[in-house]
């Protein structure tokens, strides 16, 4: 056991049908952090299988170190049972942003560079022999500093995973399965990026790819032939068209072969930069980067009202190294950590969890900062931007409990907007690359702050 280091909770962030995350505060040696603590609900605290999933997505995270991936800091248990400390996102959902910007469709560089960052990170989940098989526009997080990253791994199956694992039992959002999953076939490499291109295709149309009842969208994606955006769009030129063509082909073995091979397939495409979507979520989504700039001092008042003392806070850095992270696994919900300044790791004077080893991948582009907030249009995870309407009240250890009643379940219940629960069959890693042209431009893989557990902690095998 080590002592206990509190946790001040600022505001719920997001809600899942099996868990919650909150914003919490933690004074460190180089002043105020906040991060984001995800838990199962109080009723799925003892439960053998929810535990069970909550430590093999803490199991899949330190298998990732990749600057458009979330990151989970560390994890552990305490007498409000098992949590993960995560960084956090400053930004909005690509649904949020597509909820937003209705009526407008979004600029073709701008879709271009969502694609690309979000093939940069299935690159690396691939090479690290996992299968997201839950790519959608609710677990893509766009920084306000231009970066996107991938979130909640919480059904991801490695190569050599078996365990719950049941049979003709769909895990992920039916607009988003690819056919082979309907199909109660083996996920692999492919089948992510099937769904990377129906999310292009909804940034491109602003539209779902196929609408209308779950059992129409399921017959439809099997059999319906995709639409051309050309059609729809005259500024999208015709091998834009191609490559989204190819991602949504109905048989895998059409499909790019690898996300290596898509993003070499990206690269010859109109040019984009993290700068673009920068700007355009500057444009469309101004409020809620204002509503986020409020949680620190949200931090600041709920610390001083529950310790009697004014936090340590540095003065304002010139820039702001907005840790990024989000929803997962068995929560469906996503947190973080921000830092008001980008330090050097703290030796905290508890036991923490060993870094997450680091594997080689291709970024996308220079960043400065790291973002973007867990929002989902439609999902019950908070508000549509993924910040509730207003702050939650203090608890001096760590992130309170929630009535599970109040839950609204999004892992297993297929919604109206076509979004359909658990699917699985077991998975298989995507097949060795071909051979490809190597791009020069790359961005330095982000820093975060080693975070201490609370009570016991995890010890993660390298």
């Amino acid at each position: 056991m080590t002592p206990r280091r509190r946790y001040h909770h600022v505001r719920e962030l997001a809600r899942g049908g099996m868990g919650r995350v909150d914003v919490v505060a933690r004074r460190e040696i180089d002043g105020l952090q906040l991060y984001a603590l995800k838990r199962l609900l109080p009723a799925l605290r003892e439960d053998p299988k929810a535990r069970a999933m909550f430590a093999e997505e803490a199991e899949v995270a330190r298998k990732l170190r990749h600057p458009n991936v979330v990151r989970v800091l560390d994890g552990g248990e305490d007498d409000q049972g098992p949590f993960l400390t995560m960084e956090l996102i400053r930004g909005v959902s690509l649904a949020t942003l597509l909820e937003r910007s209705i009526g407008e469709l979004m600029p073709l560089e701008v879709a271009l560079e969502i694609a690309r960052q979000t093939a940069a990170a299935l690159e690396a989940a691939h090479g690290a022999g996992l299968v997201h098989r839950d790519v959608s526009p609710t677990n893509l997080l766009l920084g306000f500093d231009g970066r996107v990253r991938l979130l909640d791994f919480g059904i991801a199956k490695t190569e050599t995973s078996t365990t719950h694992t049941t049979t003709n039992v769909l895990k992920g959002k039916l607009g988003y399965l690819a056919p082979e999953q309907l199909r109660f076939e083996r996920a692999d490499a492919r089948t992510d990026l099937y769904a990377l291109g129906v999310c292009l295709h909804e940034a491109l149309l602003g539209e779902r790819l196929y609408a209308g009842d779950s059992a129409s969208i399921a017959k439809r994606i099997v059999n319906a032939p995709p639409p051309d955006v050309c059609e729809r769009r005259r500024d999208v030129p015709p091998e834009v068209s191609e490559v989204l063509f190819d991602l949504l082909a109905k048989e895998r073995e059409a499909r790019p072969a690898s996300a290596t091979m898509l993003l070499d397939l990206l690269a010859v495409l109109p040019p984009s930069e993290p700068a673009d979507l920068s700007a355009y979520l500057e444009q469309i989504v101004a409020a809620e980067r204002a509503e986020q700039e409020r949680w620190l001092e949200d931090a600041e008042r709920i610390l001083r009202e529950t310790t009697g003392r004014v936090p340590s806070i540095p003065p304002r850095p010139k820039r702001f190294v907005w840790a990024a992270a989000a929803a997962a696994a068995v929560l469906a919900v996503g947190g973080a950590v921000l830092a008001l300044r980008e330090p050097d790791p703290v030796v905290a004077p508890t036991v923490a969890a060993p870094p997450l080893a680091e594997p080689t991948a291709r970024s996308t582009g220079e960043v400065t900062e790291s973002a973007g907030t867990r929002a989902s249009a439609g999902e019950p995870l908070g508000s549509s931007a993924g910040i509730p309407s207003s702050a939650a009240g203090s608890d001096p250890s760590s992130a309170g409990d929630s009535d599970p009643s109040s839950s609204a379940d999004s892992d297993s219940v297929a919604e109206s907007e076509g979004e359909a629960g658990d699917a699985e069959a077991s998975d298989s890693t995507e097949p060795a690359p071909s051979p490809r042209r190597r791009r020069t431009r790359r961005a330095p893989a982000s820093r975060g702050t080693s975070s201490s557990m609370m009570v016991d902690t995890w010890t993660w095998d390298e």
